[in-house]
C-alpha cells in the first residue's frame, strides 16, 4: 500500500492519465498485432482497456512449456473458465515497449507453425 501511495504521488494526476492512454494504445496496438498471426484468433470483441483473450489453435500449455520462464505470454484461463481452455489473457502495460509486442508476435508465430 505505502508503494503504491507513493507511486500515485510522484504520478499525480497528470502523470497518472498518461500512463493510462499509453497503456490503452500499446494494449490495442497488441491486440491487432497478436490477433492477425495465423492461428491465433481474437475471443471478444468488446471494448478492452489493457487486456484482452487470445484463442490458439494449439494447446496452450505447450507454449509455457516453449517458452520458459524467460517470457510471460499471458494467463491460462482454464482454471476459471473451462470453456476458454485454449485461450490466454493478455495484458499489456506502459512497461511493455513496441519490440517486446512485436517479439511476442513473431516468437507465436513461429510456435504456431511448428
Amino acid at each position: 500500500a505505502l508503494q503504491a501511495l507513493a507511486y500515485l504521488t510522484v504520478m499525480g494526476k497528470s502523470g497518472l492519465k498518461q500512463v493510462a492512454e499509453l497503456c490503452l494504445q500499446k494494449a490495442h496496438y497488441a491486440r491487432m498485432t497478436l490477433g492477425s498471426v495465423p492461428g491465433a484468433e481474437l475471443v471478444f470483441d468488446g471494448p478492452h482497456f489493457n487486456e484482452f483473450v487470445l484463442r490458439l489453435r494449439k494447446p496452450v500449455l505447450d507454449l509455457f512449456r516453449r517458452l520458459g520462464h524467460s517470457f510471460e505470454p499471458g494467463i491460462r484461463l482454464n482454471r476459471w473458465y473451462p470453456e476458454l481452455a485454449d485461450c490466454l489473457l493478455v495484458a499489456v502495460t506502459e512497461v511493455n515497449r513496441k519490440q517486446d509486442i512485436d517479439n511476442y508476435a513473431l516468437r507465436l508465430r513461429d510456435w504456431l507453425n511448428d
